[in-house]
């Protein structure tokens, strides 16, 4: 690995000195190092910024420091590259971004060494058609949300998989994620806990009229096809948090697997459920022994 993409958040409080200590550790080790404009001229190293985030794309290695928005834009920016990503969390939450600060460095060793785990995980791919017309197409990693804006006023949308009719969803709006996405907004609303390995595609209603409509798990080869049916004059789809569409009466959104796969680096030294007991506080509790 060679040509390495950093894509920090300026706004975290230690993000100056992670990012300066960061290249210089690069620099050591003779890597390409490229870098967004604001955070080259963060450090005072305007030769490693980029005019043309499609940089990116041609390089070996991203790092991603921040939380999970910080890792959501880097996905974003890839386009659909299959190019690993090692997100970094520099505080917070953070269930994508795994390593910690103080892992930084020993993660990195390995992973330059050739020695890590790399988790493909299934994004979604969202497209807009209005009448015939296709409008818009964009991807997401955690999910594809349609809501409405500050009136109270529920919407109305059809909901089909496949070419069947499921239903129609009275609600405030409508979460539809990947397992990766599980624990992020689907989770807040009511939606389970899905592990990132297994494919599927999870349907979450947000607060539905209907109390009997609830999270739905199906299979991540189907197709989703949701119609907004009611004239609610504020509605839009938003894509991982980071892109928003304005939707209108009629209009049609098809949702399904990505065509490729997003590698997220994770530690050898960490399972999945360790994060799960850390990030969300579970335990407290010593288990009965075994034996």
């Amino acid at each position: 690995m060679n040509k390495i993409g950093i894509i920090i958040n300026p706004k975290k409080p230690q993000a100056r000195g992670t990012l300066r200590k960061l290249v210089n550790y690069l620099n050591k080790r003779r890597k390409s190092i490229i870098l967004e404009k604001i955070s080259a001229r963060l450090v005072q190293r305007p030769r490693l910024g980029v005019k043309d985030n499609r940089a990116y794309q041609r390089c070996d290695l991203i790092i991603a420091l921040g939380g999970d928005g910080t890792l959501l834009r880097a996905v974003r920016m890839l386009k659909g590259k299959e190019i690993p990503i090692l997100g970094v969390n520099l505080g917070g939450l953070g269930f994508l971004t795994e390593v910690t600060l103080g892992e930084l460095y020993k993660t990195l060793s390995d992973v330059l060494a050739d020695r890590y785990r790399l988790e493909k995980r299934i994004g979604l791919e969202a497209t807009l058609y209005r009448g015939r017309k296709r409008i818009a197409t964009s991807t997401a990693l955690n999910d594809c949300v349609i809501t409405k804006g500050v009136l109270s006023r529920l919407i109305r949308l059809d909901a089909f998989i496949g070419k069947e009719y499921l239903t129609t969803y009275a609600a405030d709006g409508l979460i539809i994620s990947t397992s990766t996405g599980s624990t992020a907004h689907s989770l807040s609303a009511g939606g389970p806990i899905v592990h990132p390995g297994i494919p599927v595609i999870i349907l979450t209603p947000i607060c539905p009229h209907t109390l009997t409509n609830r999270p739905l798990i199906i299979s991540g080869e189907e197709e989703i096809r949701i119609r907004i049916a009611s004239s609610h004059p504020d509605v839009a789809l938003t894509l991982d948090g980071q892109e928003v569409i304005k939707l209108k009466e009629r209009d049609v959104i098809r949702i399904r697997k990505a065509p490729s796969k997003i590698g997220l680096i994770v530690p050898k030294r960490k399972s999945y459920y360790q994060v799960l007991r850390k990030k969300l506080k579970w335990g407290g509790i010593t288990p009965l022994s075994s034996k």
